[in-house]
């Protein structure tokens, strides 16, 4: 079957991570915990079963249990984020709303002016507490660029996103590219769908490819129900055996996720 494992280097459970080791996750949201999602690569299952029988849920004891509609919550994503996927923390931000997004682009642009800090920042975002998407925003020593990435292409939301870009970097709309095309089928993997876009949007700008080219790139992850249930199975497994997925924090946590996507 073809290979669905994580776009890093890291494979396995015994993989060293790419980048630095850090204990803890920068994520700010408003989550907890969810209910199954609607999606046809699984049979129906009973949250509250699942609840009764291994406590809050998460991607690793869901997928353990067989729930394979499970949609991410805060804490998943940021796991996944840090430890599959090695995302640098001081480079990523997982968010729950505008204000968030907009408090950390005003941190952005003063480090860059001030030559500080990383000159990229990727955003994981959740919208509306029931999808995930990625913002993706670089300086290239002249100007601010932004990529903005939804696996389920929805365009309802583009304008808040320009509107936020422009003011918190004075970014002109010309430097704002949208992945155009939906490459999810399904009402529960978009967070998956935001941790890879996040990944790879990573590493092609480590290799100096401009967000213009980013599109065959992410077109590249577009697996089938099948290939997800197993994708599902290794993520999973590597988290349930690494040892620093216990030591990882969450903050400002009040609401959960909705139990299914929306195209928004």
């Amino acid at each position: 079957s073809p290979e669905v494992s994580p776009s890093s280097s890291r494979r396995s459970s015994n993989t060293s991570l790419d980048s630095q080791s850090s204990k803890s996750s920068k994520v700010s949201p408003n989550s907890t915990s969810s209910s199954s999602g609607v999606s046809s690569i699984s049979s129906k299952v009973d949250p509250e079963q699942y609840d009764a029988t291994y406590g809050q849920q998460d991607l690793v004891n869901q997928t353990q249990a067989g729930n394979y509609n499970y949609l991410l919550q805060y804490a998943d994503v940021g796991v996944l984020a840090r430890i599959v996927q090695g995302l640098d923390p001081e480079a990523h931000e997982i968010v729950g709303s505008t204000d968030q997004i907009t408090k950390q682009l005003n941190s952005f642009k003063n480090n860059i002016e001030k030559n500080e800090g990383s000159k990229r920042l990727i955003f994981i975002v959740n919208i509306h507490n029931g999808h995930w998407v990625t913002l993706a925003v670089n300086h290239d020593g002249k100007q601010f660029n932004a990529y903005y990435y939804d696996s389920l292409n929805g365009k309802k939301l583009r304008s808040t996103f320009t509107k936020i870009l422009k003011k918190g970097l004075g970014m002109n709309e010309s430097n704002i590219r949208f992945f155009n095309e939906k490459t999810q089928d399904d009402g529960s993997n978009c967070g998956i769908f935001a941790v890879e876009a996040a990944s790879r949007i990573n590493q092609m700008l480590n290799k100096g490819i401009s967000f213009d080219d980013m599109d065959t790139v992410l077109l590249e992850f577009k697996p089938t129900a099948n290939e997800f249930k197993e994708f599902r199975n290794q993520l999973a497994e590597i988290l349930s055996t690494d040892e620093e997925r216990s030591e990882f924090t969450v903050t400002d946590v009040s609401q959960s996720t909705s139990s299914q996507c929306h195209i928004l």
